[in-house]
């Protein structure tokens, strides 16, 4: 897991995560090579912003999957490293096929997917609500609008 922010690193590990790395304090590329000595084989770029770095962190015939909408991402990368290793880059939102098992794996409590909701916050101070989520505080907030 690649993590900007503690608090978010720290969950990722009590999640489960083997490896977690802060890409600000260490080179994310040479941390994944030392662990994999190849490179990861599937990168998920779950922001919406890292597809450059997926690039140069998946091993070669390795996949990457961007999940995350940032509407105004824009990414730059050298299209020679795509080819030379090639790669499949994939998009998706909301897949027609993948909600339902999304739905299903939530229902079987396999995963304990009430971990994930880190905060609870009444309507009225939904804005506290989402500067936990801006400064990396939090992972996801619930809102509750019956608690006015």
């Amino acid at each position: 897991v690649s993590e900007p922010w503690s608090f978010r690193r720290d969950f990722a590990v009590s999640a489960g995560a083997d490896i977690v790395i802060d890409p600000v304090s260490h080179d994310l590329e040479k941390e994944v090579m030392k662990e994999t000595l190849r490179g990861a084989d599937i990168v998920v770029d779950a922001v919406g912003t890292q597809l450059a770095s997926g690039i140069d962190i998946v091993r070669k015939g390795g996949r990457i999957l961007v999940i995350g909408g940032k509407t105004d991402a824009v990414s730059s990368f050298e299209q020679i490293k795509m080819i030379t290793k090639e790669l499949r880059i994939m998009g998706t939102f909301l897949a027609n096929n993948s909600f339902q098992p999304a739905v299903d794996v939530l229902e079987s409590e396999k995963i304990d997917a009430g971990r994930l909701v880190t905060h609870r916050i009444p309507l009225d101070r939904i804005h506290e609500g989402i500067e936990l989520l801006k400064d990396g505080r939090a992972i996801k907030v619930m809102v509750d609008s019956l608690d006015i």
